[in-house]
């Protein structure tokens, strides 16, 4: 059940989307397979099949942070300089990601731009929010100054956010309130 998203609820002969973790050929020739609708694998699967640029190796699916039914973060970059990778995943009005996140019980699904640079990257991670100031730790840690009005956006409901955004460039992020 832990594989499982807080709004899945299924009966016998429903037809249900999910991302294959293993599978095994049991001694008695049955096949076991393990499956989830909450791993990052999840989300990349529902991408890859709904956004034909990724299925034609056109864009590149870098990274996915993901709390399950709750929101995600997914960075990408093109192959094709001609093509906006996240307008792409996004889809014209918001319709391709709509569509996936309607198959993931509505979770939020935020598209950022992927970077080499860790302190680009995160504040691609944070998407339009206002940073203030931005600074690489000695320790590796990412600083990132925000008004005091926009600390709980960065932040997100208990961490969420923050922790989505660490996640997604392989760093701490520390959020300070500047006056």
């Amino acid at each position: 059940m832990k594989q499982l998203l807080k709004s899945d609820r299924y009966h016998v002969g429903d037809i249900i989307e999910c991302h294959v973790l293993s599978s095994q050929i049991k001694a008695s020739g049955h096949l076991l397979l393990s499956l989830s609708r909450c791993s990052p694998g999840m989300l990349e699967g529902l991408i890859f099949n709904a956004v034909p640029e990724v299925e034609e190796d056109k864009i590149e699916i870098c990274k996915i942070a993901r709390i399950a039914s709750v929101r995600s973060k997914v960075a990408v970059r093109s192959k094709d300089p001609n093509i906006d990778p996240v307008g792409a995943i996004i889809g014209f009005k918001g319709k391709r990601i709509s569509e996936i996140s309607r198959k993931l019980g509505g979770e939020r699904i935020d598209v950022v731009l992927y970077n080499e640079d860790p302190l680009i990257f995160a504040i691609n991670a944070f998407g339009g929010f206002k940073i203030l100031g931005i600074e690489e730790q000695e320790n590796q840690e990412i600083l990132v100054r925000v008004p005091a009005a926009s600390l709980p956006m960065f932040i997100g409901v208990a961490g969420s956010n923050v922790n989505l955004a660490s996640n997604l460039v392989g760093r701490k992020i520390q959020i300070v309130a500047d006056n």
